[in-house]
């Protein structure tokens, strides 16, 4: 997403898109299911329902694991213990893992935020002037805490 979200802010797109994963493991029924009329193809089971929990759970950017799906992957993706919640339709509280980031994403050098009034695009391998780009920022905070 990020290598995305790159390309789309180079070709104009001022909204930066982000998602959110809840990863559970089991077995779930997959198929069209329906009548004749109306046939929807989808995937139902325990497994769906605590993905869909988890991911509603989830912050934008972050892939969150029910912790037998960890226990499964842990040896093959960087993870750490997240948060503790309680699910609906479970007794007991599911102990979550958050995937983070592999080596060549933490150095990622673009940013990209927007909210009402706001955007910031900064890619700082590209600027070529730092100590100007600094200066700019600089008066910017300086607008904005004067407010």
């Amino acid at each position: 997403m990020t290598k995305l979200r790159e390309k789309w802010a180079s070709e104009g797109f001022t909204k930066s898109f982000h998602i959110r994963m809840g990863l559970s493991t089991g077995y779930c029924n997959v198929g069209n299911f329906g009548s004749q009329e109306r046939l929807h193809y989808t995937a139902l089971g325990n497994a769906m329902n605590e993905a869909a929990r988890i991911q509603a759970v989830a912050k934008a950017g972050d892939i969150l694991l029910a912790e037998e799906t960890y226990l499964l992957i842990r040896q093959q993706v960087r993870c750490a213990q997240d948060q503790q919640v309680q699910l609906k339709g479970r007794a007991n509280q599911t102990t979550l893992y958050r995937v983070l980031p592999t080596d060549d994403e933490d150095s990622t050098p673009l940013i990209t935020r927007q909210q009402e009034g706001f955007t910031l695009y900064l890619k700082t391998d590209d600027i070529t002037d730092k100590n100007s780009a600094v200066s700019e920022l600089e008066k910017a905070l300086a607008l904005l805490k004067k407010d």
